[in-house]
């Protein structure tokens, strides 16, 4: 049976139980974080430790640990951006620049390749400005940066013929007026929708 292995977000972690339910009899599947991590997170969705992978930075210090365990997986599922553009209301600085997002995607995808002979990238959901930065406290995020973002991660995907699953204009396109159950993750109906997606995308390879 082969093995799956998925590093994301927040996001990911309220699509992770549709998707594991998709795949129970298929493949190994597991991802960053036990159990009891994903339901914490889930109660912090915005607390980048634990079962979240959080910016791109800790993203690749976490799948430098993993190279360091001789892990290995017949397909690894990553993403990560939408903390990277995140915005201090403070000081109004980028938690990761361009230059330094493209380093580290470049680094993730080096160390994926190592670990599976199939290395897939997943891009950041949309958010909605207006919803996002309404809230008094945390950090500012605008949508201009994940399209840019995205851009600069699927660059670098296509430049080494890397498959890319489109979540983001796939969420797009199914996003309902009220599709968001906070200031950025989705309501339940559009996560399974996305679990759906991905599942149908990497289905050829189980």
């Amino acid at each position: 049976m082969k093995s799956i292995f998925l590093i994301g977000d927040s996001i990911s972690l309220y699509y992770h139980k549709y998707l594991k339910e998709l795949l129970k009899d298929e493949v190994k599947y597991y991802r960053k974080g036990n159990e009891d991590e994903i339901e914490s997170a889930l109660n912090n969705p915005n607390n980048p430790y634990g079962a979240n992978g959080g910016d791109s930075n800790l993203v690749f210090k976490y799948m430098n640990q993993m190279i360091d365990d001789n892990k290995k997986y017949d397909l690894i599922l990553v993403n990560c951006g939408l903390h990277d553009i995140r915005i201090d209301r403070k000081s109004l600085k980028r938690q990761t620049d361009k230059l330094q997002y493209k380093i580290n995607i470049e680094n993730i995808l080096r160390l994926g390749q190592k670990m599976s002979s199939r290395f897939i990238w997943i891009n950041t959901t949309p958010i909605r400005d207006k919803i996002h930065n309404k809230r008094k406290e945390g950090y500012i995020r605008y949508n201009k940066d994940v399209i840019e973002y995205n851009k600069i991660a699927d660059d670098v995907m296509r430049e080494n013929n890397i498959e890319i699953i489109d979540l983001y204009n796939f969420t797009k396109s199914i996003q309902i007026k009220d599709a968001y159950s906070d200031h950025v993750h989705f309501k339940e109906e559009i996560s399974k929708d996305q679990a759906k997606f991905i599942y149908d995308n990497i289905k050829k390879y189980l």
